[in-house]
Parts: C-alpha cells; sequence; structure tokens
C-alpha cells in the first residue's frame, strides 16, 4: 500500500544518510566501536515508546526468534560497517539493491510467497546489474565488495524473518531486542580495538544512533 511504500522510502533515505555518517565516524572510530554506540544511542532514541508502553515493549513468546534476528544483525552489521569503511561509498551503497532481491528469494523459499514473471525478470536483472556494479571491467573484486554482498544476504534472511516476527511482534518489541541483544555482541567484537572516541566523534554517534 501506499503507506508502506512511503515508510520504505524513508527508510532507503535514512540508510543513505547512514552510510554518509558512518563513513564521516570511521575516519577516528574503529568500525565495530561504531556499532556498538549505534545501538547504544538508538536504544536512547528508543526510550519515549518504550517508557510509554512500560514492560509491555518486552512481552514475546519468541524470543529465540529475537536471539536469532540478533545474530544476523550482529554479524551482517559488522560486515557492513566494516566495508563501508574501506570501501567506495557509490559502490557499497549500490549493493543496497541486493537487499530486496535476496528478501523476495526468502520469501518465495521460507514464506511460500508467488512471485510472477515479472517480478522474476526484476530479480534477474538486478543480480545481472549488481555484476556490472562489482565488476565493471576486469578489476578484482575487493574485501568491501565481498564484505557488502555477506551483509546483504544476511540483510535479506534477517528482513524475511522480521516478517515472520511481525505476525505477533509490535515494531517497537522488535527494534528493542535488537538493539538490547546486538549492543553486547557488538561491544565483545569493539573491545579488541577500543579507543574512547572525542566529544566530537559522540556528536556523530548520537546523531547515527537516531538516524
Amino acid at each position: 500500500n501506499m503507506q508502506g511504500m512511503a515508510l520504505m522510502l524513508l527508510a532507503s533515505f535514512m540508510f543513505g544518510v547512514e552510510f554518509a555518517m558512518v563513513r564521516q565516524a570511521t575516519t577516528t572510530v574503529h568500525p565495530f566501536e561504531i556499532a556498538f554506540f549505534r545501538d547504544i544511542f538508538g536504544l536512547l532514541a528508543l526510550s519515549p515508546w518504550v517508557l510509554r508502553r512500560g514492560a509491555n515493549s518486552l512481552k514475546t513468546r519468541i524470543f529465540h526468534l529475537h536471539l536469532l534476528r540478533a545474530v544476523l544483525m550482529a554479524t551482517g552489521g559488522l560486515c557492513l560497517v566494516f566495508a563501508v569503511s574501506i570501501a567506495p561509498l557509490a559502490r557499497i551503497a549500490a549493493l543496497v539493491f541486493l537487499v530486496p532481491i535476496f528478501t523476495t528469494i526468502g520469501a518465495i523459499t521460507l514464506l511460500g510467497e508467488r512471485v510472477s514473471l515479472r517480478r522474476w525478470l526484476a530479480i534477474f536483472f538486478g543480480f545481472a546489474g549488481t555484476f556490472v556494479i562489482i565488476r565493471p571491467g576486469f578489476e578484482a573484486i575487493d574485501l568491501g565488495t565481498v564484505l557488502r554482498l555477506i551483509a546483504s544476504f544476511i540483510l535479506g534472511v534477517m528482513l524475511t524473518l522480521t516478517k515472520v516476527m511481525t505476525r505477533s511482534e509490535s515494531s517497537l518489541t522488535i527494534t528493542l531486542y535488537g538493539s538490547l541483544l546486538t549492543a553486547p555482541m557488538f561491544l565483545l567484537a569493539a573491545l579488541f580495538f577500543w579507543e574512547w572516541p572525542s566529544l566530537e566523534d559522540l556528536a556523530w554517534l548520537i546523531a547515527l544512533g537516531f538516524i
């Protein structure tokens, strides 16, 4: 519906802003620290809704799916943030187009959704266009591109899982558990490279969390 399309357009715009902000932050802060602080300040952004709903925000009967989603988010998030820090931003952003392709495949295989011929053609041409982006000539595929491909696949699986979870969970509960469960995972990875960010860096990280 139109509301869903408008929300997806807004989310896509926010992801583009996020990539640019991550790229700026990685000049002085390690990517794994960025992922951790993004979660922490993201929780701060959610706090007004959490306070309004109270303990109901955490009520769930599918904690195992929240945990699985968190593992996917942490793995894909670390790959994505690291890829943004080392690869051309335009190429990384272009590879976002793989996410709906992987999500469609997940919807077919896991949710049993029917896909028209037009959508199959879109998937085919999407893959073809992605390979043009990855290897426009005979260039070697760099690490950043590989990491972004992995992140796109994981995000596609995660979105399919999220679709299943929305049948019984609110968007707030799903988002809240995502941040609560991935923050310790990101912190564990960041501890090996830890350096306290400056005040200027913290400003970027706070803005990133809210985005």
